[in-house]
């Protein structure tokens, strides 16, 4: 039922994953969450935009210390996701980490 997002034009792969990732870990399919998420693993060194609402979708899986180095990296990749729904109900859950305000904080700053 989510997957027609994946042919919605404007919006990146990343971002198309994670949004539907995180749909799937919320509704208690995390193994079909995870294995989406597997399709969304950058390229070492290499940037990956708008990963984001990947972190979201990690922390839905209970995945917190992963989602923190997926939402560390959106942010010094200055994720336009993040600047613009950091404060949406998908980071709800992480924003309760100190380290995550922190992270957040620097979005803010910007």
């Amino acid at each position: 039922m989510m997957m027609p997002i994946l042919d919605v034009p404007g919006l990146r792969h990343s971002e198309k994953i994670g949004i539907i990732a995180y749909g799937l870990a919320r509704a208690g399919r995390a193994r079909e969450a995870r294995q989406l998420l597997e399709r969304a693993k950058p390229e070492p060194d290499k940037p990956q935009s708008q990963s984001g609402i990947i972190a979201a979708a990690l922390d839905a899986l209970g995945e917190r210390e992963q989602a923190m180095e997926v939402l560390r990296a959106a942010v010094r990749d200055h994720d336009l996701w993040l600047g613009h729904y950091s404060g949406a109900a998908p980071y709800d859950a992480l924003r309760k980490d100190p380290r995550v305000r922190d992270v957040f904080s620097i979005i803010s700053a910007r």
